[in-house]
């Protein structure tokens, strides 16, 4: 059977069709038997897809009854059925959640499996408000966003070093800190703290200034 050129053309990286999300493409009526969904995993693994999106290939496939069991349907592509299983049970997650704890390309097996432990505990609506909350507040690491859901508290901040840079023309400073990710949706507020900051910088160098200067006039004085 020869797969539709016009349906073909429109793939565009991980099989993705241009008009659409890759997720919507996969999950959409345009794979109608057993060889157009072999094309298309083809694709998708080529391109690196991942797990959750090969869960939803997974379900799609198997939802139309082109394979009649998991078992079966691996062995066609050469996966175990346990893999097959696996990714299966991720693709329960919704969309809205997967987006909001940074996409598909996130979801290792570990954090799918976390999530869904968490989705049948409190419910879709509870992970997915609790999702968004940490990332209203600025928090984005996988780790974090997780930590969040799972609780429903804000994971504990963890002191990390901070490297300041001066630039060759010595007008401007550079401030590298693993906590970069978690601070951009508050640079403004970084921004208005940090003249506050350097002033408080600037009146220690010179308390520590003045009280050298005051050892030193002191040390003077004995020897005389």
């Amino acid at each position: 059977m020869v797969l539709n050129p016009d349906w073909w053309a429109k793939l565009g990286p991980f099989g993705q069709d241009t008009s659409t999300t890759m997720i919507e493409s996969i999950t959409s009526k345009s794979i109608p038997n057993k060889v157009t969904a072999k094309a298309v995993y083809a694709d998708l693994r080529n391109k690196g897809a991942s797990h959750y999106e090969l869960g939803l290939f997974y379900r799609t496939v198997l939802n139309k009854g082109l394979w009649p069991s998991q078992a079966s349907l691996g062995k066609d592509l050469g996966v175990s059925a346990t893999k097959v299983s696996e990714k299966v049970a991720l693709a329960r997650l919704p969309a809205s959640v997967v987006e909001l704890m940074g996409g598909p390309a996130c979801l290792t097996l570990r954090i799918g499996s976390a999530l869904l432990s968490a989705i049948d505990t409190v419910g879709e609506q509870a992970v997915e408000a609790r999702a968004q909350a940490a990332r209203d507040v600025g928090y984005t690491s996988i780790d974090d966003l997780l930590h969040f859901v799972a609780t429903n508290q804000l994971p504990e901040r963890v002191e990390s070093a901070i490297k300041v840079r001066i630039s060759r023309d010595r007008k401007a400073l550079r401030i590298e800190t693993p906590l970069a990710a978690r601070l951009g949706p508050h640079i403004g507020k970084l921004e208005a703290w940090m003249p506050r900051v350097l002033a408080l910088f600037e009146q220690s160098i010179r308390a520590e200034a003045a009280e050298a200067l005051r050892q030193r006039d002191a040390r003077q004085r004995k020897r005389r």
